[in-house]
């Protein structure tokens, strides 16, 4: 078997894609590897509205603050994880980080230079009892896709193909 690029878990009975908990910010854009997805673990791809898959990769200097796409075929911006606004700490615990304004750099490829990216992501989201148990006050049981507690996501070069496997890896609570 080959290397997997996020995790091992199968599904254990087919979930319709509309089904999955992807949260608000990828919906528009997440193309779910339905053998690898569960309501457990999320796999898949990133695909802007306008059909393309190719982006420039751009992160927060400091690593797992911010994550954004930007189509290299309409232009658009796709953010991925924003430490400020998604996942368990940000949406539940209100654990921010401290520095709101930190430098950007886009990414380019170790191996020919180049700047445009397919990307795959993964997610482990917060299992839905466990959210709406106890939901915090100004949330509603739809918030529960939101309270992710991990993200990752892997560039492949659209020029070469070279992987780079740890560009966002998050414990988000």
């Amino acid at each position: 078997m080959g290397w997997l690029p996020f995790g091992s878990k199968k599904a254990h009975a087919h979930i319709q894609p509309d089904e999955l908990p992807v949260p608000t910010c990828l919906k528009p854009y997440f193309v779910p590897d339905v053998v690898k997805c569960s309501m457990t673990e999320l796999t898949g791809s990133i695909r802007c509205s306008c059909g393309a898959n190719s982006f420039r990769a751009i992160s927060s200097e400091e690593p797992g603050l911010r994550y954004r796409l930007c189509c290299t075929g309409c232009g658009q911006d796709v953010l991925l994880f924003d430490a400020w606004q998604h996942g368990w700490d940000a949406l539940v615990c209100s654990v921010l980080p401290e520095e709101e304004a930190v430098p950007e750099h886009a990414e380019s490829c170790g191996r020919c230079g180049g700047d445009a990216f397919r990307a795959d992501v993964w997610v482990e989201p917060v299992e839905r009892e466990e959210f709406v148990s106890d939901i915090p006050e100004g949330l509603t049981e739809a918030d529960w896709v939101n309270a992710y507690t991990w993200f990752a996501a892997t560039l492949t070069c659209a020029r070469c193909g070279r992987r780079v496997r740890d560009w966002a890896d998050v414990e988000t609570g």
